[in-house]
């Protein structure tokens, strides 16, 4: 990657638009040719996210043969980047890094835009992951077949996908099945992650956007400001259980402020549809202090175990690629080398 130029300071930019939380995905392509892209690159479309802190649009490039490419490009506002709230320009020169893996949106490249570096995504129409529990718990009879390897997918798509972005020093803040995109039965892919030492900051943008929950936030969070890979942790079981039971794990009645108003976490009861999905290490997510939570990996292999106990020929079977981490070093006292494996592919 050539040295990026250095950016200078600019007024805001002063664009209105409507907020939507449904703006984009990717497909299953490589990058294009050139990831650096500058504004006569770009054709602005429409305005998707305006606020104080974020500027968010789509746009089209230019894509092989001539054709053109919509994308959605995010930046931070001048305040933000003034203040150094947030490290953006760190942020993303270094997703260009993360290798092209199924259950992460696809990274296009940087723009230079109005002075500032955009981060630029492949948009494609598609729900959330959220809208897709709510179909299918809201069916009486499930007139759209939900086999239980989609479920398994989905599970095994969320965990590769944080094991991936903690491998390279990033976390999740916020994470929730509204953040999940569903691109095809049984694919989901991730997004609107930060560098790990911007996590703190990125919380406190979060927690002024959605109501104080445990459902949207763990203990250390919402009462310290506190985020690390524990706390992904957290967030991950919650959209797992919220899979499962088609419900949230926490009623706002049992949000609390010390650890012992958790021990009311959601029976296994709960879980009708998917029963033979139960897994014991999901409630130690919930039930364990901060530093004891088991890591992404340990849930990934437990869950791992458990599909591999009911595979056949219909099931999603493991098939190991390794991606060694570009992050090495000790966090939360429990892992010095990450290596992501992109595990659950469809085998025949």
């Amino acid at each position: 990657l050539p040295d990026l130029p250095k950016i200078p300071s600019e007024a805001n930019i002063s664009d209105i638009s409507n907020e939507s939380e449904h703006y984009y995905i990717t497909k299953d392509q490589g990058p294009t040719p050139s990831r650096m892209f500058t504004e006569k690159d770009i054709f602005h479309l429409v305005n998707l996210k305006l606020d104080q802190w974020q500027r968010r649009w789509m746009g089209t490039i230019e894509a092989s043969k001539g054709t053109k490419k919509c994308v959605v490009l995010t930046t931070f506002t001048d305040k933000v980047l003034q203040r150094k709230d947030i490290h953006w320009d760190e942020f993303v020169k270094r997703t260009l890094d993360l290798p092209s893996a199924r259950y992460l949106v696809n990274i296009e490249g940087i723009g230079i835009i109005k002075a500032k570096l955009h981060l630029i995504q492949e948009h494609y129409a598609c729900e959330t992951l959220n809208l897709w529990i709510g179909n299918v718990f809201r069916q009486e009879q499930l007139k759209d077949t939900v086999y239980l390897s989609e479920v398994m997918s989905l599970i095994a798509g969320i965990l590769e996908g944080l094991n991936l972005i903690h491998s390279y020093g990033f976390l999740h803040p916020g994470l929730s099945s509204k953040k999940i995109l569903l691109v095809d039965k049984g694919l989901c892919k991730i997004y609107d992650f930060c560098l790990s030492k911007d996590a703190p900051n990125m919380t406190s943008f979060k927690k002024s956007k959605m109501p104080p929950s445990l459902n949207h936030f763990p203990p250390e969070t919402l009462h310290r400001n506190e985020y690390s890979r524990p706390s992904d942790v957290w967030s991950a079981a919650g959209v797992i259980w919220e899979i499962l039971a088609g419900t949230l794990p926490f009623s706002y009645a049992q949000d609390g402020t010390t650890f012992e108003n958790q021990i009311d976490a959601p029976p296994e009861s709960q879980i009708i549809l998917y029963e033979q999905l139960k897994n014991k290490l999901l409630y130690q997510c919930w039930h364990l202090v901060c530093p004891r939570r088991p890591t992404i990996r340990e849930l990934r292999e437990s869950y791992q175990v458990i599909f591999e106990s009911l595979r056949d020929d219909t099931y999603e079977i493991p098939r190991i690629d390794l991606y060694t981490s570009m992050a090495t070093g000790t966090q939360d006292g429990k892992e010095e080398t990450e290596v992501y494996t992109d595990t659950y592919a469809a085998v025949s």
